[in-house]
């Protein structure tokens, strides 16, 4: 299988995206190999190149759009350009109703 993907793991940081590899699937979980080394949830380090099991909703087979790596310190980072573009268009005619 051997498809390159996307980790999503949430902390008090944020959101962060690891690059992997699926090659293998269950019902439930992709059987990934790591690109980099990471912390997964429960305090488990896995290295480089280790083979881990983990929930399907974790992955993403592309890069959410304008999601960055590593968090910014904008909140409006997570957003993609089309809501920011809808944010700011809204928030340009309440002004000019004002």
């Amino acid at each position: 299988m051997d498809t390159p993907a996307q980790l999503g793991l949430s902390g008090w940081h944020g959101l962060t995206w690891h690059p992997v590899t699926v090659i293998g699937e269950t019902p439930t979980k992709y059987r990934i190999r790591l690109e980099e080394a990471v912390r997964l949830p429960g305090g488990r380090e896995k290295a480089a190149q280790e083979v881990v099991l983990v929930p399907k909703q974790a992955v993403r087979f592309s890069r959410p759009v304008d999601t960055p790596k590593t968090p910014e310190t904008s909140p409006s980072s997570a957003f993609p350009r089309d809501w920011q573009a809808l944010r700011e268009a809204v928030s340009v005619e309440t002004l000019a109703r004002a």
